[in-house]
Protein backbone atom coordinates (compact mmCIF):
# COMPACT_ATOMS: atom_id res chain seq x y z
CA UNK A 1 0.00 0.00 0.00
CA UNK A 2 1.28 3.14 -1.03
CA UNK A 3 0.77 6.36 1.43
CA UNK A 4 -0.01 9.64 -0.50
CA UNK A 5 1.06 12.81 1.22
CA UNK A 6 -0.35 15.64 1.70
CA UNK A 7 0.18 18.69 -0.93
CA UNK A 8 1.24 20.74 2.70
CA UNK A 9 3.49 18.03 3.64
CA UNK A 10 5.03 17.86 0.62
CA UNK A 11 5.51 21.68 0.54
CA UNK A 12 7.16 21.71 4.07
CA UNK A 13 9.10 18.86 3.02
CA UNK A 14 10.84 21.12 0.27
CA UNK A 15 10.97 23.81 2.37
CA UNK A 16 12.76 21.81 4.37
CA UNK A 17 14.74 20.68 1.73
CA UNK A 18 15.92 24.12 0.65
CA UNK A 19 16.39 25.02 3.85
CA UNK A 20 18.97 22.12 4.09
CA UNK A 21 20.30 23.12 0.72
CA UNK A 22 21.17 26.78 1.97
CA UNK A 23 22.97 25.65 5.08
CA UNK A 24 25.14 23.23 3.42
CA UNK A 25 26.08 25.96 1.00
CA UNK A 26 26.52 28.10 3.99
CA UNK A 27 28.46 25.20 5.89
CA UNK A 28 30.33 25.16 2.56
CA UNK A 29 31.43 29.13 2.06
CA UNK A 30 32.10 28.85 5.57
CA UNK A 31 34.94 26.13 4.91
CA UNK A 32 35.95 28.20 1.97
CA UNK A 33 36.19 31.23 4.03
CA UNK A 34 38.06 29.35 6.33
CA UNK A 35 40.45 27.65 4.10
CA UNK A 36 41.04 31.15 2.23
CA UNK A 37 42.12 32.80 5.64
CA UNK A 38 44.18 29.71 6.96
CA UNK A 39 45.91 30.00 3.38
CA UNK A 40 46.56 33.71 3.98
CA UNK A 41 47.71 32.91 7.32
CA UNK A 42 50.24 30.84 5.71
CA UNK A 43 51.45 33.27 3.87
CA UNK A 44 51.58 35.65 6.15
CA UNK A 45 53.86 32.97 8.20
CA UNK A 46 55.90 32.03 4.66
CA UNK A 47 56.34 35.72 4.97
CA UNK A 48 57.44 35.98 8.25
CA UNK A 49 59.71 33.06 8.05
CA UNK A 50 61.63 34.06 5.56
CA UNK A 51 62.19 37.66 6.95
CA UNK A 52 63.79 36.56 10.25
CA UNK A 53 65.75 33.82 8.50
CA UNK A 54 68.16 36.63 8.52
CA UNK A 55 67.53 37.68 12.28
CA UNK A 56 67.54 33.63 12.54
CA UNK A 57 70.98 33.01 11.52
CA UNK A 58 72.49 36.39 13.26
CA UNK A 59 71.06 35.13 16.95
CA UNK A 60 72.55 31.53 15.70
CA UNK A 61 75.98 33.02 15.40
CA UNK A 62 75.61 35.60 18.24
CA UNK A 63 74.50 32.45 20.28
CA UNK A 64 78.05 30.68 18.78
CA UNK A 65 80.15 33.22 19.72
CA UNK A 66 78.52 33.83 23.67
CA UNK A 67 79.02 29.98 23.77
CA UNK A 68 82.51 30.19 22.87
CA UNK A 69 83.32 33.26 24.61
CA UNK A 70 81.90 31.44 27.81
CA UNK A 71 83.89 27.91 26.89
CA UNK A 72 87.34 29.99 26.86
CA UNK A 73 86.12 31.64 30.23
CA UNK A 74 85.70 28.60 31.24
CA UNK A 75 88.94 27.30 30.31
CA UNK A 76 90.65 30.01 32.04
CA UNK A 77 88.43 29.49 35.17
CA UNK A 78 89.57 26.21 35.40
CA UNK A 79 93.04 27.05 34.63
CA UNK A 80 92.55 29.25 37.72
CA UNK A 81 90.98 26.65 39.59
CA UNK A 82 94.03 24.00 38.95
CA UNK A 83 96.48 26.62 39.90
CA UNK A 84 94.32 27.65 43.11
CA UNK A 85 94.22 23.70 43.92
CA UNK A 86 98.14 23.36 43.35
CA UNK A 87 98.83 26.65 45.78
CA UNK A 88 96.48 25.46 48.28
CA UNK A 89 98.32 21.94 47.81
CA UNK A 90 101.71 23.48 48.37
CA UNK A 91 100.51 25.83 51.19
CA UNK A 92 98.78 22.66 52.94
CA UNK A 93 102.24 20.57 52.91
CA UNK A 94 104.14 23.65 54.33
CA UNK A 95 101.23 23.75 57.38
CA UNK A 96 102.08 20.14 58.18
CA UNK A 97 105.57 20.74 57.82
CA UNK A 98 105.16 23.36 60.39
CA UNK A 99 102.63 21.75 62.69
CA UNK A 100 105.27 18.77 62.17
CA UNK A 101 107.89 20.98 63.75
CA UNK A 102 105.94 22.69 66.25
CA UNK A 103 104.97 19.26 67.42
CA UNK A 104 108.40 18.21 68.12
CA UNK A 105 109.61 20.88 69.41
CA UNK A 106 106.19 20.83 71.90
CA UNK A 107 107.20 17.39 72.48
CA UNK A 108 110.97 17.86 73.20
CA UNK A 109 109.38 20.89 75.50
CA UNK A 110 107.44 18.62 77.26
CA UNK A 111 109.72 16.20 77.61
CA UNK A 112 112.41 18.79 79.41
CA UNK A 113 109.85 19.96 81.74
CA UNK A 114 109.31 16.34 82.83
CA UNK A 115 112.77 15.63 83.41
CA UNK A 116 112.62 19.04 84.82
CA UNK A 117 109.78 17.75 87.41
CA UNK A 118 111.68 14.83 87.64
CA UNK A 119 114.73 16.63 88.35
CA UNK A 120 112.75 18.50 91.32
CA UNK A 121 111.25 15.70 92.66
CA UNK A 122 114.37 14.05 93.45
CA UNK A 123 115.97 17.30 94.74
CA UNK A 124 112.62 17.46 96.98
CA UNK A 125 112.74 14.22 98.28
CA UNK A 126 116.91 14.45 98.64
CA UNK A 127 115.54 18.03 101.00
CA UNK A 128 112.98 15.62 102.40
CA UNK A 129 115.22 12.77 103.37
CA UNK A 130 117.84 15.60 105.20
CA UNK A 131 114.96 17.23 106.44
CA UNK A 132 114.05 13.93 108.53
CA UNK A 133 117.52 12.94 109.48
CA UNK A 134 118.49 16.31 110.34
CA UNK A 135 115.23 16.20 112.62
CA UNK A 136 115.85 12.78 114.26
CA UNK A 137 119.38 14.22 115.34
CA UNK A 138 117.56 16.76 116.84
CA UNK A 139 115.18 14.30 118.52
CA UNK A 140 118.53 12.11 119.31
CA UNK A 141 119.82 15.41 121.12
CA UNK A 142 116.67 16.32 122.99
CA UNK A 143 116.64 13.07 124.24
CA UNK A 144 119.60 12.93 125.71
CA UNK A 145 119.98 16.24 126.86
CA UNK A 146 116.15 15.30 128.93
CA UNK A 147 118.16 12.01 130.13
CA UNK A 148 120.95 14.28 131.40
CA UNK A 149 118.78 16.59 133.09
Amino acid sequence: MVRFMSSEKIDQNIAKIEQLKNEIQQIKDQGKDRKRIAKNEIEKRKDAISDNEGAKRKIAKEKFELKEKAMKNAKKALSQAKDELKNAKNELKDAEKVHKSAKSAHEKESEQKLNNIRAETKNAEKVKENAIKTLQKEIEREKKLMEAS
